[in-house]
């Protein structure tokens, strides 16, 4: 029935009332004595609100404390996030590594000794679930008790699975170069001399090492145009190599990037090297020294001359302290043809420089038969010096660990960077920079190993 806005007909007794004594009209414009027959309003169910949880002015929520969120006019308290769940419940992993009531059992044994351990611990139930549940994400049906019931002992008992920082000392330090000291047969197959060879006379006729033409050795100094690209080849991807110097890529068309005035060689065999300059064994050369060093980083720089590939420069580096104990520039034997300055980092050798003998010499003053040599790819460098040396640590053969071979081998740039995070080599070569990173390439794996073997 139409009603009107002020109620003015309510004062009006119902005239179906006055006649049948009741009304049954909804919503009746007029007065009633009873009200008894009105539909009454459905009560709405709402929970029951603190008083001063009720907010009269909604958008101004600035002063709501950090449990309390606004819903529908509301203020409704949150329940605390500082407070433990009142049952234990493990989060799903699927598929479960184990069921779920022990699951439920291994977080309550955790809880415990979390409790216990530190009494200050709002949520020992919420930590110990998330303590399993990274188990049981790593864990399968056969390893997870394992698993669980060691990282229980392990909170139980932090103090012996607490990682300690070792103090290295040079006995700690020694005693694991003793251990990493390469077999004379690994040596032998990765190129290394071990023992003096028989002498062959060498021939005349020799292949240049940079464009393999061929020349005669008494020819070596006439001026003869040489082509060649001076870096190593590379893999670029699975079908493609390339050169390091231009990065051109290897293909009989490609040429060459770099020319010089003469052709050079080195000695083809072991026997040719030993006929020029015989090769010595430092149990000779250097028998006992008191001075000696323990273990000393070496590198050697080469360069072309007409009797070959002859030493220019030695530089010895002390294992344990890192500084140099010896830096020698070396007279070759023969007439220099080319220093090979980029990669010696030699750019002259002066009239007053060591002989080659008298070099030997004062290498011996540094060290002994005893003495643990450190380097990479140290084959090169013994044979540049005729030595036959039996404690060697080559890091091209050691590292990356089991992945060398006697035909590939990281190169010691290439270590530097990722395990050091050093970069070297990037101008003319150094020989002391290229002890050093020898040297710290190999307390870097000795305390890697370390760690690994004490967790």
């Amino acid at each position: 029935m139409y009603q009107v806005p002020n109620g003015y007909f309510k004062r009006i007794k119902c005239p179906e009332e006055r006649r049948n004594g009741t009304c049954e009209v909804v919503n009746c414009i007029f007065g009633h004595i009873a009200n008894q027959y009105e539909p009454k309003a459905k009560r709405r169910q709402t929970s029951r609100i603190e008083p001063e949880a009720v907010q009269s002015d909604l958008p101004k929520t600035a002063h709501l404390t950090d449990d309390t969120r606004p819903l529908d006019g509301i203020v409704k308290k949150e329940k605390s996030s500082e407070h433990d769940p009142a049952y234990i419940l493990p989060k799903e992993v699927v598929p479960a590594p184990a069921q779920l009531s022990a699951r439920k059992h291994y977080i309550k044994v955790m809880s415990k000794i979390i409790a216990k351990i530190d009494p200050n611990e709002p949520t020992p139930i919420l930590r110990a679930t998330e303590i399993e549940y990274k188990v049981a994400q790593n864990a399968t049906t056969a390893t997870y008790v394992q698993l669980v019931k060691k990282k229980a002992y392990e909170l139980e008992h932090p103090e012996k699975f607490k990682r300690r920082t070792k103090e290295w000392t040079d006995s700690d330090f020694l005693e694991a170069l003793e251990q990493r000291i390469v077999p004379q047969e690994t040596l032998s197959k990765f190129g290394y001399i071990t023992s003096a060879p028989k002498p062959i006379i060498p021939s005349n006729n020799r292949i240049c090492r940079r464009c393999s033409t061929e020349f005669k050795l008494e020819d070596q100094l006439e001026s003869k145009r040489c082509f060649y690209h001076p870096g190593k080849i590379a893999k670029k991807d699975k079908n493609t190599r390339i050169y390091t110097c231009c990065c051109a890529e290897v293909t009989p068309e490609t040429d060459p990037c770099t020319s010089a005035d003469h052709h050079v060689f080195s000695w083809s065999n072991p026997g040719e090297m030993h006929f020029f300059l015989p090769f010595k064994s430092t149990e000779d050369l250097f028998p006992f020294n008191d001075k000696a060093y323990k273990a000393i980083g070496i590198d050697c720089e080469m360069g072309f001359t007409t009797q070959g590939f002859e030493l220019l420069r030695v530089t010895a580096i002390d294992f344990f302290s890192g500084k140099e104990v010896i830096d020698i520039l070396v007279k070759p034997i023969g007439e220099v043809v080319d220093l090979n300055t980029k990669f010696s980092g030699v750019a002259s050798i002066k009239d007053d420089a060591d002989s080659f003998w008298e070099g030997i010499s004062k290498l011996g003053q540094v060290m002994d038969h005893r003495t643990i040599l450190i380097g990479h790819g140290l084959e090169n460098d013994l044979n540049a010096m005729r030595i036959l040396h039996k404690r060697v640590i080559d890091t091209a053969i050691l590292y990356p660990k089991h992945k060398a071979t006697p035909k590939f081998r990281y190169s010691l740039k290439q270590l530097a960077f990722e395990y050091l995070g050093r970069v070297i080599q990037t101008g003319e070569h150094d020989s002391g920079e290229d002890s050093l990173a020898a040297i710290d390439v190999v307390k870097h794996f000795i305390k890697k190993e370390d760690e690994q073997t004490s967790r």
